[in-house]
């Protein structure tokens, strides 16, 4: 507890009022407008008014998921001390730089991360049958459904954390089979159901930035342009030959030479309608080899290349780094500085990482800390994978919730070897 709260003070010293990114000012500026769009998740617009009286401002945002993170890997330390001093491991790797250089971002990546590891804590190593066991499944689910109203894409990873929210106990690889599908099915309906229905959130159609990304790799890597407008000659050479960066989306939309992109698809009304959607499919199956080409350049630079972690402009003051006058935050900006280009900070580390822990976890399946490490570090690695097919940038964000799910999910696996050598050992001496 003492390290665990220790780890809390130096967050809040490090961080407070929390880091406001640019995504995070225009969400916060939707508050004060009173609008909800979709670019961004409505349901964490929602989330950010009611809890803004509290502290005005990025310390809300900061303070609510600093709380989650912190109180996450408290309670699953807790647990885990039962077993083994091992777990004395999780503030330290609380505050290792691949997870805790993050904290301080209003980022609704850090705020997934938070969520679906604080429902992990709930229902770890619980006795299902207990009615206070119930209650914390229930509130699980709910954070699980939450978090997919974060980040739509995480919806394939969700029923596998569901799977194990509602039997923590063991890990049956049949169960999860037959609860896959549904569980799919329900949390997709789930997004627009909340989004527009309940919460008459404006679509403001950021499934169509992947279109506009992947119709720019398939036009490089076939020399054709596939966007559905009229370009001139000088942007056709640029479209086919000079934009494309695997990367990221961002140079079709406002990065230079190539923002007249999306500039030609809003002017003409393209973006946000079927016309861009029949494009993008067309352009799918007329060059499916280069649409794979695209994908798998965009996935290796995602999951290996040196891209943005910490944001590091302060937003009032943009020619400075964030908290310039503070020596705690510029002693992390330089660890960052140091340690963004080894595989620390790449997210390939973290979902190979998880995959290992599930391999080394499925003998141990049928106990409960067999049975968290599966479906923790299994919905991490799904979660991670699903950017292969639907990511339209490389932040090392993405990938953030499998760093913690590892970190987390190797303690539960070293605790569950320890264990189990500890409980021969008593029996042979009983």
């Amino acid at each position: 507890m003492a390290l665990n709260l220790l780890g809390f003070a130096l967050t809040i010293a490090a961080f407070y009022p929390g880091i406001m990114t640019l995504d995070a000012r225009y969400m916060y500026n939707d508050i004060a407008k009173n609008f909800l769009g979709d670019w961004q998740s409505p349901a964490m617009t929602v989330l950010w008014a009611w809890i803004d009286p509290l502290a005005p401002g990025p310390a809300s945002m900061f303070l609510f998921t600093a709380g989650l993170y912190w109180f996450a890997f408290t309670l699953i330390g807790l647990t885990l001390a039962r077993y083994s001093a091992i777990a004395l491991l999780l503030p330290f790797l609380a505050l290792s730089p691949p997870a805790f250089l993050l904290v301080g971002i209003i980022w609704r990546d850090v705020l997934f991360a938070a969520v679906w590891l604080f429902a992990v804590a709930l229902v770890f190593d619980h006795d299902a049958r207990k009615l206070t066991a119930r209650g914390a499944q229930g509130l699980a689910l709910l954070l699980i459904m939450f978090g997919v109203l974060l980040r739509p894409n995480a919806a394939p990873a969700a029923p596998l954390l569901a799977v194990y929210a509602l039997w923590p106990d063991r890990w049956s690889l049949k169960r999860a089979l037959i609860a896959y599908l549904p569980s799919l099915l329900v949390v997709v309906a789930l997004v627009p159901l909340v989004y527009y229905a309940l919460l008459g959130a404006t679509r403001q159609h950021p499934l169509h930035a992947l279109f506009v990304f992947d119709l720019g790799g398939i036009s490089h890597f076939t020399g054709e342009n596939r966007f559905p407008a009229q370009w001139t000659a000088r942007e056709h050479a640029l479209i086919v030959g000079g934009c494309y960066q695997p990367d990221k989306w961002d140079h079709y939309w406002y990065i230079e030479p190539c923002r007249f992109v999306m500039q030609r698809l809003e002017g003409e009304k393209i973006f946000g309608t079927p016309l861009l959607f029949a494009a993008w499919v067309r352009a799918i199956l007329d060059h499916p080899a280069a649409y794979l080409r695209h994908r798998t350049a965009f996935t290796a630079n995602f999951l290996t290349g040196t891209n943005l972690v910490m944001w590091t402009q302060d937003i009032e003051r943009p020619e400075m780094p964030v908290s310039a006058d503070r020596a705690l935050a510029q002693a992390l900006l330089a660890l960052h500085d140091g340690l963004r280009p080894t595989w620390l900070f790449k997210p390939a580390t973290w979902l190979v990482l998880c995959l290992i822990l599930c391999a080394l976890a499925w003998r141990r399946r049928s106990c409960p800390l067999g049975a968290c490490v599966i479906g923790l570090c299994g919905s991490a690695a799904v979660y991670v994978a699903t950017y292969a097919v639907l990511g339209v940038a490389s932040d090392y964000r993405y990938g953030y919730f499998a760093v913690l799910a590892a970190l987390v999910g190797g303690v539960v696996l070293l605790t569950a070897g320890a264990a189990r050598r500890w409980s021969s050992v008593a029996g042979k001496e009983a």
